[in-house]
């Protein structure tokens, strides 16, 4: 990261995804080298019949135990010290009048052209999702074997990583997986990796433990009285306690970054590197403002 808004994201010495915020602040240009790895093993089809459990929860949750042991024997991934988390709730956009997954996901989906912009403005946020490399092509062998599982209700799930510098997801593990559910028209099994802010987390925890705390007396002398609708409405408290602790989980995660070596020179050195010259020239002309 350096000063004048602009992002390079680096695995194993390669860069694999540029960006700098534009100079409204409304978005982020980004661009993409198509130089990323997955840094999830291939996933066999027997060990993905395996791991499908009774239910859609206990499946993700066998998912996660499998993802984050991945992601701890490599140094592919973006682990970083400190605390991480996988969870199922994935921080993306509402997408209204939808008629099917795949109508849902081409406005989900980031074009799959090597650069393109993040718009944080239209929709107040992103909320969007950007493959780190092209989608395979619809008759990829390995395209052909995960439409096979998603019929068979068996497709393991994507696996995103939540950038908060970007207001976007990024696609860690299952690029095909997600194509062959799109194109079988599924929506896609999904798992979020983001870092956790702990104090952050804790403080609001405790905050959501205190309102409750405050308020289930008041309800349980309503219940005492006889009051219509005070048992709905303490169980309606017990619920949205739940709620607020996982959202605190979720919303206290921000992605570490750190001062890039050259700062701006070594940035737009990457950008001449990677680029043909329109996506260079494209940033000139709108220069982010700090």
């Amino acid at each position: 990261m350096t000063g004048r808004g602009q992002l390079l994201v680096v695995q194993d010495g390669e860069v694999v995804l540029l960006a700098q915020v534009c100079r409204f602040h409304t978005g982020a240009d980004y661009l993409r080298t198509n130089r990323f790895r997955s840094p999830v093993s291939p996933i066999r089809a027997a060990h993905a019949r395996d791991l499908v459990a009774g239910d859609t929860d206990s499946t993700l949750s066998r998912w996660a135990h499998h993802f984050a042991r991945e992601l701890a024997a490599t140094n592919l991934g973006p682990l970083q010290t400190g605390q991480w988390a996988i969870g199922r709730d994935a921080q993306l956009r509402a997408v209204s009048g939808a008629r099917s997954p795949a109508e849902r996901w081409g406005e989900l989906l980031l074009t799959d052209d090597p650069d393109g912009f993040i718009d944080w403005l239209v929709h107040n946020g992103s909320g969007q999702v950007l493959p780190l490399r092209r989608l395979s092509d619809v008759d990829d062998g390995r395209v052909k074997a995960y439409r096979k599982q998603a019929r068979e209700g068996c497709l393991p799930p994507i696996l995103l990583w939540w950038i908060s510098g970007l207001d976007c997801s990024v696609v860690l593990d299952g690029h095909d997986r997600l194509r062959a559910a799109l194109l079988e028209n599924q929506e896609p099994p999904m798992l979020t990796l983001q870092s956790v802010l702990v104090a952050r987390m804790q403080h609001e925890t405790n905050d959501h433990i205190a309102r409750y705390s405050a308020a289930v007396p008041q309800i349980d002398r309503q219940i005492r009285a006889g009051i219509p609708g005070a048992a709905e409405a303490l169980a309606a408290a017990h619920r949205g306690l739940g709620e607020r602790v996982q959202t605190a989980a979720i919303n206290c995660g921000r992605t570490s970054a750190w001062p890039l070596p050259g700062g701006d020179a070594s940035w737009w050195a990457a950008v001449r590197l990677h680029s043909s010259g329109e996506f260079a020239a494209t940033l000139r002309t709108q220069p982010y403002r700090p």
